[in-house]
């Protein structure tokens, strides 16, 4: 016998209170962003799963990917809930309940709807995973072996579960609502502007509008109606409503989605003193507003604004002069509006997701937008230490002929550059390489740190001996360019950004996997012991590394952590690791999904399992000890471009010793010689690897 959705909802938040009675626990979850579509089909696809399977020793709860506090912000859900009377003290939130717990009890099933990927912090859950109902593309990502995976192309994922439920019969008005609410919201009603929805959106939405009294346009202007409300928001509150950072080169620019158009907004008497306060604030070198315009109820085009700031004209005319070139974007219409540039968006289907990442490629380099048939081209190199960030670009040469011509110049890409090379190459064809395949091998850990210290050490001349100059309070206060600012714990840190330019490529942003940030830190970078001051740059080191996390990760991201060639004498002892950790707040250690040490030593490894009384099982178990640069491959596409070259070398040092080792194998293995692939190292290389690949424990 059918249940109400609100007695659903009873049940299931009743069962976490006594979850000892059951014998299993099925748990829905969406994904991060928690929109309405990951809210609906949670809680719809829970409900299925009860209908079909449930009992009185069995539950399946939808577990929403927010807190209760925040659920105020997604008003178009809250519409819905208070349209239907769904009691929301009955919602199960991600930060009230102990997955871990019912995972270790054995009781544990999960669900993923609107998403094929964990978050990191529920990514020790992965083999807890046994069905999956997602609209995005299949990641590929290894879960339970007998998971159940519906991942289909459509515009949204409600239209899966709608089609799951109408398969069972198990539908009534109040859900049929539900599901095609979400269904239009991320179709733009069914618009074949906005080019979202397929044939089986609209089926299933056809079907779903025939079982409610309200029109499918009635329900998308009332639903979209509250979530664009922006009637009770300041200026600051537009912008930072949907707010994210990203950084490469030295380049930090802040991209806010808004809905509603530009021209109103930039023109708002309060808008150039709130962006510029923000700006200031975030420590921003541009800021990209990113308009939906939505006209009754119909998404009417996008728009791109550009903020200017004081020094920074160049790099904003050099950004602009790409998304008018990118085929991808095509912004056209350049409208000027005091301190900020309006374009119009030639492409309507590219969002964020789209524009983020090409943009950051752009700052870094590694995209030429060029005519071949004129003069017209943008050039990018590397700033020097005694550049500003803006000089890094060349002024764009533009002929009379081509400011008139309609057509948008063609986009050619350039290889990214080696961290070495001072100017990018422009070329045609591909970017990037794929890496090499996955190398099948073992070496000692011991004549790994042996190989090191005797061929790879670099030479300690190589680094300056940098000594932090003193300035006065006067200088200091000109010179505002030399300074940054970091926030650690509750204190406020200075960065002397003379003192850490000769060991800026520590770390470096390779790009992105999907909305996932992918960071290099190399510790061959890292200042020499040999310093005077050995300790105090190694900290200011440390506090730009943390800078640089801030205002690059926005989402989840993964460090790729290049161990090898740097001599453990330049390496922080166990204490300033420890203290370091310590640094690292909450939301940093929440993100990080993965951490890919290359080459590990003995030395790194010992730390780790030193460091693992004050290390939160969680972060443990993102660590993968990956002893050869081809092991990356079974993880991400690494670009050889982007690894230094003593990185490289070293690599192929032990490449040809364990091709030695293949042809002259020794009959009896001894400590500190090479192991044969296939033995115990082949599976766990050392005590502390089992460590990190095995530990089951939990917070």
């Amino acid at each position: 016998m059918s249940v109400s959705l609100q007695q659903y909802l009873d049940t299931s938040f009743d069962a976490f209170s006594n979850l000892d009675a059951y014998e299993s626990v099925t748990v829905v979850v969406g994904n991060e962003a928690c929109d309405l579509d990951s809210i609906v089909c949670s809680i719809v696809y829970g409900y299925l799963l009860q209908q079909k399977h449930g009992g009185d020793n069995v539950i399946a709860a939808p577990v929403l990917q927010c807190t209760q506090e925040n659920l105020k912000l997604r008003g178009d859900a809250v519409m819905l809930f208070e349209q239907f009377q769904l009691d929301t003290s009955k919602l199960l939130f991600i930060d009230k309940v102990e997955l871990g717990s019912i995972a270790n009890a054995g009781k544990l099933t999960l669900a993923l709807v609107d998403t094929n990927t964990l978050t990191s912090d529920l990514s020790q859950l992965a083999p807890h995973v046994k069905k999956i109902v997602d609209h995005h593309k299949d990641v590929g990502i290894s879960y339970h072996a007998d998971c159940e995976r519906l991942i289909e192309p459509v515009g949204s994922c409600a239209t899966l579960v709608a089609e799951l439920l109408l398969a069972e019969d198990i539908i009534n008005e109040v859900i049929a609502e539900l599901l095609l609410a979400a269904i239009l919201v991320d179709t733009f009603n069914l618009s074949p502007t906005a080019n979202r929805a397929t044939d089986k959106d609209r089926d299933v939405a056809h079907r779903l509008t025939s079982m409610i009294t309200i029109s499918s346009d009635e329900l998308y202007r009332s639903v979209l109606g509250a979530r664009c409300d922006n009637s009770t928001l300041s200026v600051r509150d537009l912008i930072e409503k949907d707010f994210k950072i990203a950084q490469r080169a030295g380049v930090t620019v802040g991209f806010c989605s808004i809905i509603g158009r530009l021209e109103e907004i930039v023109t708002d008497k309060e808008f150039v003193k709130e962006a510029t306060e923000f700006c200031t604030r975030e420590q921003l070198d541009l800021m990209l507003l990113l308009g939906v315009d939505i006209e009754e109820a119909e998404l009417r085009g996008r728009s791109i604004g550009l903020f200017r700031l004081p020094g920074k004209t160049t790099l904003m005319e050099s950004v602009a002069s790409f998304l008018k070139s990118n085929k991808n974007i095509r912004a056209e219409n350049e409208t000027t509006y005091g301190d900020c540039v309006v374009m119009e968006q030639g492409n309507a289907q590219a969002s964020r997701k789209a524009i983020l990442p090409s943009v950051m490629e752009f700052v870094g380099g590694e995209t030429v937008a060029i005519d071949p048939s004129t003069s017209v081209y943008v050039n990018v190199k590397a700033p020097s230490s005694d550049e500003k960030v803006e000089d890094s670009f060349v002024h764009i040469e533009q002929s009379k002929q081509q400011e008139d011509d309609d057509q948008s110049p063609a986009v050619l890409e350039a290889q990214p550059r080696a961290p070495l090379e001072p100017v990018v190459k422009i070329i045609t064809g591909p970017k990037g390489k794929d890496g090499g395949g996955a190398v099948d091998y073992a070496v000692s850990s011991e004549a790994n740190d042996q190989l090191r210290e005797k061929v790879m050490e670099p030479d300690e001349g190589d680094s300056p001996d940098l000594k932090i100059k003193e300035y006065s309070a006067e200088e200091e206060q000109k010179d505002t360019r030399r300074f940054r600012v970091v926030t650690v714990g509750e204190e406020s840190v200075k960065i002397d950004m003379e003192a850490v330019e000769p060991y800026r490529k520590v770390i470096q942003h390779m790009g992105y996997k999907g909305t996932t940030a992918i960071v290099i830190i190399s510790a061959c970078y890292l200042p020499p012991r040999s310093l005077p001051n050995h300790a105090s740059i190694l900290s200011q080191v440390f506090y730009y590394v943390i800078y640089t996390l801030n205002r690059l990760v926005v989402d989840n991201y993964i460090i790729i952590y290049f161990h090898s060639a740097a001599p453990r004498r330049s390496l922080p002892g166990f204490g300033m690791m420890r203290r370091f950790y310590q640094m690292v707040d909450r939301r940093l250690r929440k993100n990080l999904i993965q951490l890919l040490v290359v080459h590990p030593s003995v030395w790194i490894k010992t730390m780790f399992v030193l460091a693992r009384p004050f290390i939160s099982s969680k972060f443990y178990r993102k660590v993968h000890m990956l002893p050869m640069i081809g092991d990356l491959d079974q993880h991400l596409k690494m670009d050889d471009n982007l690894i230094p070259q003593p990185v490289i070398d070293y690599d192929k040092v032990l490449m040809s010793r364990q091709q030695r080792y293949a042809v002259n194998k020794p009959t009896d293995d001894k400590p500190g010689d090479a192991l044969p692939p296939g033995g115990d190292s082949d599976k766990v290389h050392d005590e502390t690897t089992t460590v990190l690949t095995d530990d089951k424990s939990s917070d």
